[in-house]
């Protein structure tokens, strides 16, 4: 199950198409320390197209440790727990059945009863609600809690380690996409122990990825973040006391933000970071050191061609007492501007425009833009204004039956000169060219639009 993309590649002579998927099944893979794949299994009954998230853990002590899998954006709080060769242990849903944001998964024993607990965060859209669940899906703890204010809308990343090294292990947990860069540590039942931490820059806006690393082989765990959406590919390791062991970039030019995981790959007792891009991104996996140095250790995990970017974990899900690499498909759900954090562009030829942020579409709908005789401004433009209700009067000489004087028109994003987005009330043909210029929106989206937009919001129309 595929969903493709044209990607272009230029030869010597002349432009090859070849056809780029930008989601996938459902399918987890299973590579030994050598990245040779040893097992293939579909989670989600391998009908789900919307990206996975994993961790692993020994879930039910047995010195093994367990798959678990999380429906990623645009499904429901699905966790799914499987052993190393893909036979189904458990699933329920961690949240209420209703949310379509998908949900982040970690493990860790913080009971200290030798099972490590699941511990569950809401996928960007949703609250930043952390729950800690046993294997079987039961609540552990309580009801959970809000790592950060219960009105915020970009979900969180979750994981688990003892990053103080008092032998008790801690929740750390990374505002999604939309609110400041911000990582904070918990108690296992939701007490903040001030531990915070803004590893990038106030402007980065796109969220923060976070897995737990033993870098240095010291009593302490390490904390390793990245930019997890619309930034470029910078990774940071942090002690628990703010030091920075690592400050990196681990691809070049990537601006669709990354995903991490670790593990001890080499088996030289310190853990290795595994960097793998997000959406729109190829499936390849790079470890590098814990200060930053590349291990020249990679491998892609899907076919080449694939967009949607990855999520993966590291454990002995074999159990042969080996580091296995266990790694989930995403979804590419820019289909554009990985660069841009807010922007919306509207194709001419298909009278439609689309609005995205933090690398993601977020909503499209048909227009009307200018006729041919008055064409709307191609290019890269921001907007300049909201207006809530305007006049629009032009005159083309006397008794020109182009002239028009349209009063009270609601919900106005000027985007260049006298150009803008607004809605039109007086016809309902959009999806065909009928404006002077402007870009003719209807009553629902127009007004959904006006409430979405910002001064400064880049404007791209295409051909």
């Amino acid at each position: 199950m595929h969903k493709y993309g044209l990607v272009i590649t230029l030869s010597l002579c002349f432009p090859v198409l070849t056809l780029a998927y930008d989601s996938m099944a459902p399918e987890v893979r299973v590579f030994d320390k050598s990245f040779n794949q040893t097992t293939s299994f579909n989670a989600l009954n391998g009908s789900f197209d919307g990206g996975l998230d994993v961790a692993v853990g020994d879930v039910d002590g047995d010195g093994v440790d367990e798959i678990v899998v999380g429906a990623g954006r645009d499904g429901g709080p699905m966790v799914q727990v499987f052993e190393g060769d893909g036979t189904l242990v458990s699933q329920w849903f961690a949240y209420d059945q209703s949310l379509r944001t998908g949900v982040k998964v970690a493990t860790g024993d913080l009971n200290h009863d030798g099972k490590a607990e699941i511990i569950t965060g809401v996928g960007a859209g949703g609250g930043p609600q952390v729950r800690v669940f046993d294997a079987a899906g039961k609540s552990v703890f309580g009801p959970g809690f809000f790592a950060f204010a219960s009105n915020f809308r970009g979900g969180c990343d979750v994981t688990v380690g003892d990053y103080n090294g008092d032998g008790i292990s801690e929740i750390a947990v990374a505002a999604g996409p939309g609110g400041a860069a911000d990582v904070r540590v918990f108690s296992r039942k939701g007490r903040f122990l001030g531990t915070e931490f803004h590893p990038f820059a106030s402007d980065n806006v796109g969220g923060v990825a976070i897995t737990t690393a033993n870098v240095d082989g010291g009593k302490d765990d390490e904390l390793v973040m990245s930019i997890y959406s619309a930034g470029e590919d910078w990774v940071k390791v942090y002690k628990n006391n703010g030091d920075i062991l690592g400050n990196w970039k681990a691809f070049s030019g990537l601006y669709s933000g990354t995903n991490v995981a670790a593990g001890d790959i080499d088996h030289d007792g310190m853990a290795e970071v595994a960097v793998t891009p997000r959406q729109s991104g190829g499936p390849q996996v790079i470890f590098f050191e814990g200060y930053g140095a590349n291990t020249s250790k990679s491998f892609f995990a899907y076919p080449a061609d694939f967009r949607g970017g990855l999520n993966l974990a590291l454990g002995d899900v074999t159990g042969d007492g080996k580091i296995d690499v266990v790694t989930v498909p995403g979804k590419n759900r820019a289909q554009g501007r990985a660069d841009l954090i807010r922007y919306i562009e509207t194709d001419i030829s298909e009278q439609k425009t689309r609005v995205y942020e933090y690398g993601e579409l977020v909503r499209e709908f048909y227009v009307s833009t200018g006729i041919d005789k008055y064409p709307t401004p191609l290019g890269q433009f921001a907007v300049q204004e909201k207006i809530f209700m305007k006049d629009y009067t032009w005159n083309y000489g006397t008794n020109n039956p182009d002239n028009y004087d349209l009063k009270n028109v609601k919900w106005n994003l000027r985007f260049s000169g006298p150009f803008h987005l607004h809605y039109a009330y007086w016809h309902h043909n959009f999806g065909h060219k009928m404006s002077h210029g402007c870009i003719n929106i209807d009553a629902t989206n127009a007004e959904w639009l006006y409430n979405w937009g910002q001064v400064g919001d880049v404007v791209i129309n295409v051909p």
